[in-house]
């Protein structure tokens, strides 16, 4: 039997400031979403104020091909281990991210860690779409920063989890070099661009094996 494979976000104590407004940016209003209703109005507030700085195209992407964002008091492992977010890259609930909810960030005045594990879950998703189609020098320069960062923090433990972990970090509005904003920036035009192609049917957005 095939085990479910699922990517879990990690803290990441990275300096978070405000960050301009992408022209679409996202909101839950479209997407497959379980638990939110049931969370404070404060709590709310701060996931939305993240997704601020996303793509509306990539909440929409990660719906048309079936996945949802879940919302939970607590959220274990493949182990049975606490985490603060899950990215379903397999099995019924390929696609799904679950995040917790109630565990605040130490590190950022701005953002609760809910925002953050949001974003990361959401990095795990752009980079499985993306990486078929990124470039040597989109993952020349991934690689390099996995170098870089493993050497400074856990939570980049190979090149799938520094490119969460950073594009949390680039929702957050954290310090990145040119070189980081600019894959970033790359990977959401790609998303965006990937969308846009989709075709409608009945209606309704259209993910098909050919997509990407």
């Amino acid at each position: 039997m095939l085990k479910k494979i699922r990517k879990a976000a990690v803290a990441v104590s990275f300096l978070c400031m405000l960050c301009a407004v992408p022209a679409q940016a996202a909101t839950l209003d479209h997407a497959e979403v379980y638990g939110f209703e049931q969370l404070d109005e404060e709590t709310k507030f701060r996931i939305l104020t993240a997704l601020e700085q996303v793509p509306q195209e990539v909440l929409n992407l990660q719906k048309a091909k079936g996945g949802s964002i879940v919302f939970k008091n607590q959220v274990m492992d493949e182990n049975g281990n606490a985490v603060s977010g899950l990215y379903w890259l397999s099995g019924p609930d390929a696609n799904d991210i679950w995040v917790k909810v109630g565990e605040t960030d130490p590190y950022s005045s701005t953002y609760h860690s809910e925002g953050r594990t949001l974003a990361h879950e959401l990095g795990h998703f752009i980079h499985g779409i993306w990486k078929p189609s990124m470039t040597d020098e989109d993952i020349n320069t991934l690689n390099e920063r996995y170098q870089y960062w493993s050497q400074h923090t856990d939570s980049c433990q190979d090149a799938d989890e520094t490119f969460a972990t950073l594009y949390s970090g680039y929702v957050c509005g954290d310090r990145m070099t040119e070189s980081e904003q600019r894959l970033f920036e790359r990977a959401e035009q790609y998303m965006i661009d990937l969308y846009k192609r989709l075709p409608v049917v009945n209606g309704k957005v259209v993910y098909g094996p050919s997509a990407a």
